[in-house]
């Protein structure tokens, strides 16, 4: 086989570093840059995060574990949609009103779920007060979620502000507001739909898994293959849109890092190669196997 998953991803690291690299130039060119007072530290914390998570994906896939890969897949997706909707505002008013939903309302809903069952702990074994001073884990979390939690008379305005930062509802908006997202939003909607549903959690999900085990040794690699090839070329293309929207906030007006994609043409042409041996083999093997069930019911 021409590509390994190693070679794939040696690619699509060399790519990361190449959009990483292209970015710090527009950065330290930018001059004067018109931004409220708080959208920089929270970009960066952001950045971080979910580049974290994206090397997390990266390793996942170098160790053959492309199916927790692909849980992973589905928070990159989601914390892009966020970032970009953060620089992509159209005034820094609006900017501003989206920081302040970002880290004020949006928590009180997260902390709200915990409240209850940091509650039940608290009433049984879990809890400890060796000291005589409260249990050092869980009061001072619960205390942040009484604190956080939405209070009485927020309900309404937090549930509506909720809604608005779904994904499918930032993934409309982004189609209008930014550029490199909505080049490719069906396919980001698409995959944050599957990514997560079906994987270990149901039975459609568990078989699915198991199909792709029982296939023949040459069908299965080439799958393998085909899967691992399409989370990394997302990734790296998630990648390049946050660093993409992220350039073209600080220049203040677009930025191309098409030069990227350019100079890594090779990850592009192993992807459609891998995705051209896939559906040859699907439809070698398919048939065969549905020739061969056919002629069992004719038996």
């Amino acid at each position: 086989m021409k590509y390994s998953v190693n070679d794939l991803v040696a690619m699509a690291r060399t790519f990361m570093n190449d959009c990483a690299d292209e970015s710090r130039t527009n950065l330290l060119n930018a001059r004067e840059i018109v931004t409220t007072k708080c959208l920089f530290p929270l970009i960066h914390e952001m950045m971080m995060s979910i580049n974290l998570t994206a090397d997390s994906l990266l390793i996942l896939v170098e160790r053959n574990r492309v199916w927790d890969a692909t849980i992973l897949f589905r928070s990159i997706i989601e914390g892009t949609a966020k970032f970009c909707y953060l620089l992509t505002a159209p005034s820094l008013d609006e900017e501003e009103n989206r920081i302040k939903e970002f880290r004020e309302i949006l928590p009180k809903k997260e902390m709200g779920a915990l409240e209850q069952c940091v509650a039940a702990m608290k009433r049984n074994g879990f809890y400890h007060d060796n000291s005589g001073e409260g249990d050092v884990c869980l009061d001072p979390l619960y205390k942040t979620i009484h604190e956080t939690k939405t209070q009485e008379g927020e309900g309404f305005k937090n549930r509506e502000i909720n809604v608005k930062w779904r994904f499918q509802n930032l993934s409309k908006v982004l189609r209008n507001e930014c550029l490199v997202w909505s080049g490719l939003a069906d396919l980001w909607e698409y995959r944050y739909s599957m990514s997560n549903a079906l994987v270990h959690k149901t039975d459609s999900g568990c078989g699915e898994i198991a199909e792709r085990a029982d296939r023949n040794s040459d069908y299965r690699r080439i799958s393998d293959l085909a899967h691992a090839s399409s989370l990394l070329l997302g990734n790296c293309m998630l990648f390049y849109t946050r660093f993409s929207v992220l350039s073209n906030r600080i220049a203040g007006n677009y930025k191309s890092l098409a030069g990227v994609i350019a100079r890594n043409s090779c990850l592009f042409e192993a992807a459609e190669s891998i995705e051209q041996m896939f559906v040859e083999a699907y439809h070698k093997h398919e048939r065969q196997g549905n020739s061969q069930e056919e002629s069992l019911c004719l038996k």
